[in-house]
């Protein structure tokens, strides 16, 4: 393997995204790792979505996602007006998102 890896017959790319992909595998079951690696991926408006979408229910607050991403308010709504967006229009496009999944399967039933 060591020298296949030496070698420059092999197409680089593709090994080592293969590879890389069976690495992640061995972890794929650990209970919050898919969640560890998004979070490193993810905008600051992307942390905020997942958050919302986890408990659509749950009467979310500004403080209330802050508390969850360790920063401040002022920080999370400068960070999301770089992204051109705010916490009530995340807040209320997972809700809107939500509705129109559930509008849709109730049609097909």
């Amino acid at each position: 393997m060591i020298a296949y890896l030496n070698s420059e017959e092999r197409n680089h790319h593709n090994f080592s995204e293969l590879l890389l992909f069976s690495c992640l595998s061995i972890f794929a079951t650990c209970k919050g790792f898919i969640t560890l690696l998004t979070n490193g991926v993810l905008s600051v408006s992307g942390k905020v979505r997942n958050i919302v979408n986890m408990k659509l229910a749950h009467p979310w607050k500004l403080k209330d996602i802050c508390d969850c991403l360790y920063i401040s308010e002022s920080l999370l709504k400068k960070k999301l007006k770089q992204e051109q967006t705010t916490f009530s229009q995340i807040s209320l496009d997972a809700r809107m998102q939500h509705a129109k999944k559930f509008d849709t399967s109730r049609r097909f039933s």
